[in-house]
């Protein structure tokens, strides 16, 4: 049985959320953000080198993916290092059409040479934590890596924070129909970094229209920013018949304000590990609709804390729509619903709990 001694965490921005778990485990942690220049990332080489080979054996973790992280699983591995992967979403697993489309040559090389390295490092890896049973299933389609080294590890929020915040600390946007008694307001979170996700956006514009012609009161707010936002909203805005009812905010630091304003959540997409907003509204006791993309329905089950519709059967989301935002009985259920499933479920006591467990089980 291998006993570490020490967890050497290589994080980028958005993997320190798994910080807060592993700073409630029993293990010294050892934490390096992304080192961006080739000279941050030699010094911070040998210095996990270093670490590695006096503390060993270690548990070394990366979130994100490249030429750095892979030679110090390579290197470390040496010292009797466990080499771990956190996956958080399916977007480097190389598709079959995924330099189809208007890339550059250099662009498409690119992102070639980024996949080539992903698939490398995850083969790599002794284990492989992705954020979603689905996620570990498709990367199981695209790279060889044994089933027993998967073990799906959902990403967490701060079950007390979000929802206790008064609309004073939350702000209020500044939209003019937000002074409407009567407005009734879907919001949809998402990024537009990538098209698969943004398309989503799409799919429901028509459910929209319909809503909308029947009943102008109804708002729907797009959050989010990306390569992909201006095309789609340019499309959008052409083929909607009630543009004027539909709002693109860009990036937004703190959505909760927009939450705290909501009648219900949105999410259409399909490419995700485990969509952070999809956490962040269930704590907020938004109703959820969501398409019935595999990751999503891990969080979302139909009928008990959120509803889960084909994205492309217009007339079912529109009805599931008209659900959520007139019954009020349906909607603060499956709210409150959320919000247990949320709290049970995606704190970090919870999600550390599980982390501790999966690396005791890969101990022994």
């Amino acid at each position: 049985m291998k006993q570490f001694n020490e967890i050497i965490f290589l994080a980028s921005n958005r993997g320190e959320k798994l910080l807060g778990i592993l700073k409630n485990t029993h293990w010294d942690i050892a934490y390096y953000p992304f080192p961006h220049s080739r000279r941050e990332q030699i010094s911070v080489f040998f210095e996990i080198c270093r670490r590695a080979l006096r503390n060993r054996p270690v548990i070394l973790i990366t979130d994100f993916f490249g030429a750095f992280p892979l030679a110090l699983f390579l290197v470390c591995k040496l010292f009797s290092c466990a080499a771990i992967v956190r996956l958080r979403g399916n977007a480097w697993i190389e598709q079959e059409d995924q330099y189809r489309d208007n890339s550059s040559w250099r662009q498409q090389i690119r992102k070639r040479q980024r996949t080539w390295l992903a698939t490398q490092l995850v083969r790599q890896a002794d284990l492989v934590l992705p954020v979603s049973r689905a996620l570990g299933d498709e990367m199981l389609e695209h790279v060889a890596v044994p089933v027993a080294n998967i073990k799906a590890l959902p990403i967490y929020i701060d079950a007390d924070s979000g929802s206790t915040k008064t609309s004073a600390q939350l702000g209020t946007p500044t939209l003019p129909f937000l002074h409407d008694d009567d407005v009734k307001l879907i919001i949809t979170v998402t990024s537009f970094r990538f098209w698969e996700k943004a398309r989503g956006i799409l799919d429901f514009t028509q459910a929209f229209d319909a809503l909308s012609s029947e009943d102008p009161t109804i708002h729907w707010v797009i959050i989010g920013d990306g390569q992909y936002r201006d095309a789609i909203q340019t499309q959008v805005t052409e083929h909607a018949t009630h543009a004027d009812n539909i709002h693109f905010t860009g990036l937004v630091k703190d959505t909760a304000q927009w939450y705290g304003l909501g009648h219900m959540l949105v999410y259409f997409s399909y490419t995700d590990g485990l969509p952070n907003v999809l956490l962040e509204a269930g704590l907020y006791r938004l109703p959820i609709l969501v398409n019935d993309f595999p990751p999503l329905k891990e969080v979302i089950r139909h009928n008990d804390n959120g509803l889960v519709v084909n994205a492309q059967e217009t007339d079912v989301v529109v009805r599931a729509v008209e659900a959520c935002l007139y019954d009020q009985t349906l909607a603060c259920r499956l709210g409150e619903s959320a919000h247990d499933t949320v709290v049970r479920n995606y704190s970090a006591a919870a999600v550390g709990a599980r982390f501790e467990s999966i690396i005791r089980e890969y101990q022994t």
